[in-house]
């Protein structure tokens, strides 16, 4: 990896250069079955990738003398990622014909490869300015121009049986768009800024594994960007001579085409893929609170109420299943109503300057869905997790020793889930209760 940041200030403004490059290899292997058996080896999921990203920016960043403040500036990238995902089977005498029986007696291999060379060019051109009317109110606009270019290339070989390959892919697509916010800020007095903003965004669509299907709805080689309009007002509040920092804001976005992951039937077998959901609004209210209570005594709070839900989604089926399904009206998944956070810590002086912290911390969520299916199967249930530790740092603050526990309560929570081949229900839990020690040292 390389960074290279260069200024150069003039008389009323100042040119900066950020350049980065970076250069990534990994080689995992994993054990698909997760055992002992020795009459079958399995070899794979193997994903080995490699990426190689470029970086330019310029700036012109006025030096802030006068009532307004602005900044102008180019960006560039290059990124290219190589990927292979390779799946091997074979017996314990590397047969790969003695590995899956076949159709009508015998038996067949699994060996399969995917390679896919995804090529990206970004550029984009910006500025923003910021009008001081007064010492106490303000107003901010700013403007983006970005556009991707991406390349797309997709290669499947190897022997699967009865099991076929997706053909040959070579995409090529330009995603652009026009974004811009607009913001005011007034500070009330020295302890109070209000402040309310309207701004847009886009994520550039991108590529999935299988190519265009007219008999199967959503399954497109191509799915669009992103769009979303974002709307928050707020105040940032210092209350308590100091002690206490308390933050309110409300919002409300509106999102087009979002982009969603899910399995969808390819040739009769689920693949993973992208598609574009309609409409999805989301509105809520963020708080967040710190406070100084004593001289050792720390309170930490936040607290989020959200309403996520579909508009119009008319989605594939579950994996397998070429039909539609409308879920308008579903919740948006992974999107709790009610988030609550609420953490304690308490500093203990020792002799020698050394201390010793306690901390202990609640969460609880509502209930939410891991899937826009909104079912039974993918619900979690709502849940409150408790952690605690209890910290030593020496009075050089070289040393930190730190017991913990993390999900004392033990509660199972599920943090993804998606339907898969067979409409089998795969998901990922958090860790179950968790505890040890941790010892560091910073020379």
């Amino acid at each position: 990896d390389f960074s290279l940041d260069i200024s150069y200030e003039f008389e009323s403004f100042t040119f900066r250069s950020l350049t980065g490059y970076a250069d990534f290899e990994s080689l995992p292997v994993g054990d698909n079955d997760y055992s002992s058996l020795s009459d079958i080896r399995n070899r794979a999921d193997v994903l080995s990738g490699s990426a190689e990203t470029l970086q330019q920016e310029f700036q012109l960043v006025s030096n802030g003398d006068e009532n307004f403040d602005w900044v102008i500036g180019a960006f560039f990238m290059e990124d290219e990622v190589f990927e292979v995902f390779s799946i091997q089977q074979f017996d314990i005498d590397d047969n790969p014909a003695e590995v899956f029986p076949a159709p009508g007696g015998g038996s067949t291999s699994f060996v399969f490869d995917r390679h896919t060379l995804t090529e990206i060019s970004s550029m984009a051109v910006y500025g923003q300015g910021t009008y001081r009317f007064t010492d106490q109110l303000s107003a901010t606009v700013g403007l983006r121009w970005s556009e991707d270019d991406k390349d797309y290339t997709l290669r499947e070989f190897g022997f699967l049986g009865t099991i076929g390959f997706n053909p040959d892919l070579d995409l090529s697509d330009t995603f652009d768009d026009v974004t811009w916010r607009a913001g005011l800020e007034y500070f009330a007095n020295d302890n109070t800024m209000w402040y309310g903003s309207v701004s847009t965004g886009f994520r550039s669509g991108g590529f999935n594994r299988f190519e265009d299907d007219p008999a199967t709805p959503f399954n497109e080689a191509i799915f669009d960007s992103e769009e979303i309009t974002a709307y928050e007002i707020g105040a940032k509040n210092t209350l308590m001579d100091g002690r206490m920092r308390l933050n309110v804001a409300a919002y409300f976005q509106e999102i087009k085409d979002q982009q969603v992951s899910t399995q969808v039937s390819v040739a009769g077998t689920g693949q993973s893929g992208f598609f574009n959901a309609g409409e999805t609004e989301v509105s809520g209210i963020e708080a967040e609170m710190q406070l100084q209570a004593s001289e050792s005594l720390y309170v930490f709070g936040t607290l989020t109420l959200m309403d996520a839900e579909y508009k119009e989604f008319l989605a594939t089926g579950f994996a397998g299943d070429s039909g539609l399904t409308d879920v308008s009206g579903n919740q948006v998944r992974r999107a709790p109503d009610t988030k609550l956070t609420l953490a304690l810590a308490y500093d203990i002086a020792l002799s020698g300057g050394a201390t010793v912290t306690p901390f202990v911390s609640a969460q609880y969520s509502s209930d939410y869905y891991n899937t826009f299916h909104n079912t039974a199967i993918d619900k979690q249930d709502s849940f409150t997790k408790l952690d605690a530790r209890i910290a030593y740092v020496s009075s050089n603050e070289r040393w930190r020793v730190e017991g913990f526990v993390e999900n004392a309560t033990e509660e199972e929570v599920q943090t993804y889930g998606v339907f898969g081949g067979s409409n089998a229900y795969f998901v990922n839990f958090a860790a179950p209760r968790t505890y040890g020690i941790r010892v560091t040292y910073q020379n």
